[in-house]
């Protein structure tokens, strides 16, 4: 992905480069030692904005000259011939995905531009990376392969399987899991209430008549998903629904075998539930191509938002939360763990809310098979 054109203003990089090379032969000469005076300080004497000094100073992070305070602390100085680690090197913050960027849907990219501007205020950049074959199998040496091109600072997760979680957890690389992590890993993480939503999802259904439910749940997808599925299918139990869970192939035909089997059981579900947006469209085509009304006969929610569910007829129902924020945030997360270190894995909270759509029945108008 490109770096933000507000990050590629050349004269505010050829400033924060020279701004670079006076502080490094200020430390060259042990003109500071211990810290760096504060930024107020020092952008007086140089006669720079916060900006560009902020450019320089994390470039000299980078460089490894001194180490970052964080906010409300003074950066420390360090030895001089010290080397930076290759861990903290680079400009790179590498996307892996299965999945290519015209598959991951319009949320998703979003929510990636919105942390491409973030961190690329900070002159840094994404690059977007698709190796769905390092996610049907583990392959440590081709993980190994791609954290060594050039220039990467670290990693964003998209989708990420347990083995992979384990061994980015294991590198050292600074890296951030889009996504619920599996038992036992210590990365930070951006995770949606999936729980939470799969429960609410499941009382609303129920409070709308439903008493046979399906969760469609693809082959391939992530944890957050199965946990999801899990809630939905313990809540709607516990309140006294049929709930089923089936897995199916996320390719149209896939989708469309899943569409028939829910047709031909017995009892037939009221109500689908599922998160990929892409394959709510390829159902709610099949329930209109066998005659199937929509709502009413069978009621359609989505898990996921996108732009293309506003474009069917009905509007699909489904949950949305704020690409564009949440975005900044993780954005935000993945320069803290560049300057300094996991630490303690951090976990940011992603809310979303239920959108109305035009595919659920009204209470108490669901017609029973």
């Amino acid at each position: 992905m490109e770096r933000s054109r507000s990050s590629d203003v050349p004269q505010r990089l050829l400033l924060s480069d020279q701004v670079v090379g006076v502080l490094r032969a200020g430390l060259e000469r042990k003109r500071w030692t211990g810290e760096l005076p504060g930024e107020s300080k020092l952008c007086r004497e140089l006669r720079v904005s916060r900006v560009t000094l902020r450019k320089a100073i994390a470039q000299l992070a980078r460089e490894g000259w001194i180490e970052l305070g964080g906010q409300g602390r003074r950066h420390r100085v360090l030895k001089r011939g010290r080397k930076a680690s290759r861990r903290a090197t680079g400009t790179v913050i590498r996307v892996l995905s299965p999945f290519s960027t015209w598959q991951i849907g319009a949320a998703i990219q979003t929510l990636l531009k919105s942390i491409a501007e973030r961190v690329g205020a900070e002159g840094f950049r994404l690059e977007f990376e698709h190796h769905p074959r390092v996610y049907e199998k583990h392959l440590p040496d081709e993980l190994a392969r791609l954290d060594a091109l050039p220039d990467t600072v670290a990693w964003q997760l998209l989708f990420s399987t347990k083995t992979m979680q384990e061994w980015f957890a294991g590198c050292g690389r600074p890296c951030v899991n889009l996504g619920m992590l599996h038992e036992g890993v210590h990365l930070p993480a951006a995770v949606m209430y999936n729980e939470v939503q799969s429960r609410h999802a499941a009382g609303l259904l129920f409070s709308r008549g439903h008493r046979v439910m399906v969760y469609l749940i693809a082959e391939f997808t992530s944890r957050g998903d199965r946990v999801g599925s899990e809630a939905f299918a313990e809540e709607g139990r516990r309140l006294g629904a049929d709930v089923q869970v089936l897995t199916y192939d996320p390719k149209p035909q896939g989708v469309a075998r899943a569409v028939a089997t829910v047709l031909a059981s017995k009892p037939r579900p009221t109500a689908i539930h599922l998160t990929c947006p892409e394959d709510c469209v390829t159902i709610l085509c099949q329930l209109q191509r066998a005659g199937i009304r929509v709502p009413g006969e069978i009621d359609l929610l989505c898990g996921w938002d996108d732009l293309i569910l506003d474009y069917t007829m009905p509007v699909i129902s489904r949950y949305r939360m704020d690409p564009d924020k949440y975005g900044k945030r993780i954005g935000a997360m993945l320069l803290d763990v560049i300057r300094h270190g996991p630490g303690k894995p951090r976990e940011l909270r992603m809310m979303s809310e239920f959108v109305p759509g035009g595919t659920l029945s009204e209470a108490g108008a669901v017609r029973r098979p």
